[in-house]
């Protein structure tokens, strides 16, 4: 207090609310234009806490908020200072709706997991997964997918139908960009067979590459069904069909399978692979010539 200033009757002032009280000091200060300096005083069980203001107008706002907090009851409000309720009204606006433990709680678990690297290491995130044009399942994927492919004149649709049919029934309501590596992997775990495994995951692997094209995955970074792991194949065996067992695969089919009949022909006599098969045309053989032409066609 300056001496030269006579004492105010008016000062302090004393701000009750039911049991709490706060008390706000008028003391001088060169400082400021009105020459003087308010101070909001208050008790809690932490000690005697205090803060200043340069209006006095402010300075009572302040102490009937804390005054109204102590009566309810509740002492870490009062505790806090308008710098402390500022800071935590601009972290509730940065969190965008979230709360502000649980945003910081993620925080804490991102800061270990990158070691103090959160910004770099979501920067290298969004430039990996890149932007998705448009959300789609993957049900619509396979659809669309087999779609075109049936329009390319290829037979995927019905030569690998169960592949299609599986992956829709345990993956189709999924978005195929929320779909991870880890769940293609548990996907692909139900076949015990290696072979079968990797053909499935083939199939997969075409599908999520279609769909990057498409627009419906991010287009700069491997798909998560790429990332997926190959099982190990043992190298095949390779045997000789004898005549008694080709004659009883020729019976057999020409019983209950007539239509299939000449591909087996074709298979065991020329010595074709299945998609050579498929592309051939009764144009391309002579029964009268005795021959049969192998195209790129």
């Amino acid at each position: 207090m300056d001496p030269k200033r006579p004492k105010s009757k008016e000062w302090p002032k004393t701000v009750t609310a039911g049991h709490a009280s706060v008390t706000v000091y008028r003391n001088a200060h060169h400082g400021t234009k009105s020459g003087w300096i308010f101070v909001v005083a208050w008790n809690t069980p932490a000690g005697r806490k205090r803060e200043k203001f340069s209006s006095s107008s402010e300075a009572i706002a302040e102490a009937r908020t804390k005054a109204a907090q102590l009566n309810a009851g509740r002492i870490e409000g009062a505790s806090m200072t308008t710098g402390d309720r500022d800071e935590l009204a601009a972290a509730r606006k940065l969190a965008n709706g979230t709360p502000v433990l649980s945003a910081l709680t993620e925080w804490a678990q991102a800061n270990q997991l990158t070691t103090g690297n959160v910004l770099a290491a979501a920067k290298a995130w969004a430039a990996r997964t890149g932007k998705v044009e448009t959300r789609v399942k993957v049900a619509e994927v396979v659809k669309q997918f087999l779609k075109a492919k049936t329009a390319a004149g290829k037979n995927v649709a019905t030569d690998h139908a169960d592949s299609f049919r599986r992956m829709t029934a345990d993956l189709g309501e999924l978005s195929i960009d929320t779909v991870s590596a880890r769940q293609i992997d548990a996907w692909l775990a139900r076949w015990d067979h290696p072979v079968t495994r990797n053909t499935n995951r083939k199939r997969i692997v075409s599908v999520w590459r279609w769909a990057q094209r498409k627009g419906f995955l991010p287009r700069d970074a491997r798909t998560e069904a790429e990332m997926t792991d190959m099982a190990h194949e043992p190298a095949p065996e390779i045997g000789i069909i004898g005549v008694r067992i080709w004659r009883s695969l020729l019976d057999h089919f020409r019983a209950t399978h007539p239509e299939l009949l000449p591909a087996l022909i074709l298979a065991g006599f020329c010595g074709l692979r299945r998609s050579e098969i498929h592309a051939q045309t009764w144009e391309d053989i002579s029964i009268e010539r005795k021959n049969l032409r192998v195209t790129q066609g």
